[in-house]
């Protein structure tokens, strides 16, 4: 009985051993056909990897390519520009020489425009414009019985200029406007020497005063016009007012007045008269280019008068406005002739 138990238990050991054989044989061959299709599946992994990779990098090569062509394209675009910069720069030089020549042509356009315009100035001569714009501005100075002479409105603070030979004798000195007003006056100072005086009126009379021009630039032939009240003290005319035309004759004369020699003087045809004396004389814009001061006897000439020029009387009147007199230069040399 025991040797029964002992062939079972061993004939149940075989078994046993036999089927832990067949499941390790099994096995195994199921860990093989694994491997062998995880090995082919990583095979073709690898191989989708690389196709992958041989895409990308044949993308990429195109991509730079393009890329590569396109800067070759932009750079010869801007060589092809900047070519052509070159050229507008040098349009544009070209183009500010002609604007700098074009300048140069307006500039001496200008002055033969400005020229011209004197010309015409000179050539036409509006007196009547002339006579209302000024009128208004000239004076009469008395000495409450008769008119002595003329003058006009210098500033605006009342001084008012006219000849010294007017006012050396007047004690008493009355100024009478174009508008019929009158004022007393005082005088300031004079210089006998330049035949020129200044007044001082008592109150502002409210008048715009005349332009004084530069009279360097008189030349003979330009016309002038003289305003003033002609007439003899001693035979009082009453020709207020009284406008009257001419050219000058000849500029920078030295002659004499009341037995003072006066330099600088205007000669020129408008006819004025005793009465005339220290009225203005004017230029064709206007402005006051003289002081009328003098004539020739009749009967030793006709149609010869005098006047300080301008920048003489401004430069003596602005003198004693500022100081009461004018300090008239005296080299003290006499000239004459040996026997």
């Amino acid at each position: 009985m025991a040797n029964k138990v002992i062939i079972g238990i061993l004939v149940l050991l075989v078994i046993i051993a036999g089927g832990g054989g067949y499941y390790s044989y099994t096995l195994n061959q199921q860990i093989d056909d694994l491997s062998n299709q995880l090995a082919a599946f990583k095979i073709e992994q690898e191989d989708r990897i690389k196709a992958v990779s041989d895409e990308i990098r044949a993308e990429m090569a195109g991509g730079l390519g393009y890329l590569e062509s396109r800067l070759d394209e932009s750079q010869a675009d801007i060589t092809a520009l900047d070519d052509r910069l070159g050229v507008v720069g040098d349009r544009i030089s070209g183009i500010d020489e002609e604007v700098a020549g074009i300048s140069n042509e307006l500039e001496t356009l200008d002055e033969r425009l400005g020229e011209a315009e004197s010309e015409i100035s000179n050539a036409i001569f509006d007196s009547r414009t002339i006579y209302e714009r000024v009128t208004p501005a000239v004076v009469r100075i008395a000495s409450g019985q008769t008119v002595a002479g003329s003058g006009f409105v210098y500033d605006a603070q009342g001084h008012i200029v006219t000849a010294c030979h007017v006012v050396d004798a007047l004690s008493d000195i009355y100024v009478m406007m174009y508008d019929g007003r009158v004022f007393r006056a005082t005088t300031v100072g004079y210089c006998e020497l330049s035949d020129v005086a200044v007044l001082k009126l008592e109150s502002d009379p409210s008048v715009e005063p005349l332009q004084t021009g530069d009279s360097g630039l008189i030349e003979v032939g330009d016309p002038v016009a003289a305003i003033g009240s002609p007439g003899d003290s001693d035979e009082p005319l009453g020709l207020r007012d009284t406008l009257t035309t001419g050219i000058i004759s000849q500029v920078n004369r030295f002659i004499m007045v009341d037995n003072n020699a006066v330099s600088n003087m205007l000669q020129f045809d408008a006819a004025v008269n005793f009465g005339n004396s220290g009225g203005p004389l004017f230029n064709s814009g206007g402005e006051v280019i003289g002081l009328v001061t003098a004539r020739i006897d009749p009967v030793r000439g006709d149609g010869i008068y005098w006047a300080v020029s301008s920048n003489k009387m401004k430069r003596v009147a602005d003198s004693i406005i500022a100081g009461g007199s004018f300090a008239y230069p005296w080299v003290g040399v006499g000239i004459a002739d040996l026997t």
